[in-house]
């Protein structure tokens, strides 16, 4: 199913207020200024002295164009400025599992599983996976329980807690 754009809702989210450099469509994937991603709203244009500003989803489930790439559900999915999707489609940043392009940045977690001939996949944006919470570990609670036991020694070790 073409898009016609490089997102569309598909769930209520988060709204922030985005001033964009150039004029920038409704529905457009964007890095805001705390560098999450954001899907525009409305179209924003921008006034000569660039005050326009308006608003930018940070916070929803979004069906996106997407690359080749399989999505599985809790996949990290990143946001390729440069890409191309399954439909042919290039400049318009297609969105890919595997590691974040030099012209992208992180978008979300997949919601959906979707096969590599499917040209859109849906994501949640801005979530983190359970790998994210608790840094390059396998996100069980025995993990998190032997990274804080770590850092528990890592800090009486340097006297900066004491355990008396």
């Amino acid at each position: 199913m073409a898009l016609g754009t490089q997102a569309r809702t598909n769930q209520e989210g988060e709204t922030m207020t985005y001033t964009p450099a150039a004029t920038v469509n409704s529905c457009t994937v964007v890095q805001v200024d705390d560098l999450r991603a954001g899907v525009i709203v409305n179209r924003l244009t921008v006034d000569a002295d660039g005050t326009q500003s308006g608003g930018a989803m940070v916070k929803g489930v979004f069906k996106v164009r997407k690359d080749s790439s399989a999505f599985v559900v809790g996949d990290q999915v990143f946001w390729d400025k440069d890409g191309t999707g399954v439909d042919g489609t290039t400049g318009g940043a297609a969105t890919t599992t595997t590691q974040a392009p030099a012209s992208g940045f992180p978008l979300g977690r997949a919601t959906e599983a979707d096969g590599t001939a499917v040209d859109t996949g849906v994501v949640a944006l801005n979530v983190l996976g359970r790998s994210d919470n608790i840094a390059n570990g396998d996100g069980t609670l025995a993990d998190l329980v032997t990274k804080f036991n770590s850092l528990l020694t890592t800090l009486e070790n340097n006297q900066i807690l004491n355990n008396a």
